[in-house]
């Protein structure tokens, strides 16, 4: 386990109030492991300690093997929601430094930048003070900033928020194929789009113990519903329509229906195969009592579900 991101134990308290309860957690090289938890929950603790800016309480961290020190910086680059940045230079300017201070000549660190910055969709903007900049733009130099001396660890916390649509598919593009060249990623996050678009596997951060690890598929497949959405039109009486499947039975066991203005909305199987039987039961028995169905789409569990019920 020498390459890669080892955590083994780690605990923290501020004030006497437990943070982390015995995080254990391996990140090999080459894998996004993504982390999720609320507001609260340690994110950020866990971010510094993995990247060696704060020290556990108790346990251990591992950066390739080597304990954190001064001596393993160069192993590490790191987003926080916090990180300050010297507001009067160029993102152009700050790449460069930051490439410097880790050994790069200075035509290496020149194109560099240049080349990080126009990954992000900062290249043209590359030249202006970094006040002028956006709180999106900011983040993209924060991410720019951790890839720039091409560390082979990534803890990135949180590292599109506060990004337009567009910018994130950018950095998770970046993400992923940080993750191509053989780089170990610990992933923080709230944004449940994110985690299904890069992570490999998924974590819950939950009162301060991290639960074992799935891939998002199996999260949303052993966690969240199916739902049958039944769309009956402007003359469709979806009250009526509810009553009419609960006299058939069709709504038996944990199967639950919302009611909206034009169709009814149907939750609570984790079978595919079984939410098609339960639609086409649905629409038998609406047609029979003169509800005609419009229309049928069944829309698989998603992430957002499963964590709901984990934290």
């Amino acid at each position: 386990m020498d390459k890669g991101l080892l955590i083994e134990g780690v605990t923290k308290a501020y004030g006497g109030k437990p943070v982390l309860a015995g995080v254990d957690l391996h990140v090999p090289a080459g894998q996004i492991i993504g982390v999720l938890g609320v507001n609260g929950t340690g994110k950020t603790t866990l971010a510094r300690i993995a990247s060696g800016l704060l020290k556990p309480d108790s346990g251990a961290v591992r950066l390739e093997g080597r304990e954190p020190s001064r001596h393993t910086r160069a192993l590490v680059g790191v987003t926080l929601p916090d990180a300050g940045w010297d507001q009067l230079h160029s993102a152009q300017e700050l790449v460069e430094l930051h490439c410097r201070l880790f050994g790069w000549s200075l035509h290496a660190a020149r194109e560099r930048a240049r080349s990080l910055l126009l990954a992000v969709g900062l290249g043209p903007v590359a030249e202006r003070r970094v006040r002028t900049y956006s709180f999106g733009m900011k983040r993209r130099l924060d991410f720019t900033l951790a890839t720039a001396h091409d560390p082979p660890i990534l803890v990135l916390d949180e590292p599109t928020n506060g990004i337009d649509i567009r910018g994130r598919e950018t950095i998770w593009n970046e993400i992923r194929r940080q993750r191509s060249v053989g780089k170990a990623i610990l992933l923080f996050s709230q944004d449940m789009d994110e985690v299904e678009h890069c992570a490999d596997l998924v974590g819950f951060l939950v009162t301060g113990r991290l639960g074992a690890h799935q891939t998002p598929a199996d999260v949303r497949r052993l966690s969240g519903s199916f739902r049958v959405r039944l769309r009956l039109g402007k003359e469709g009486r979806p009250q009526q329509a509810l009553q009419v499947l609960r006299e058939a039975g069709v709504l038996a066991g944990d199967a639950e229906a919302f009611v909206g203005d034009e169709h009814l909305e149907i939750t609570g199987g984790t079978d595919m195969e079984a939410m098609a039987r339960l639609s086409t039961d649905a629409v038998s028995a609406l047609t029979r009592a003169d509800h005609p169905v419009f229309s049928v789409s069944i829309a698989p569990p998603t992430l957002e579900q499963a964590v709901a019920q984990r934290i």
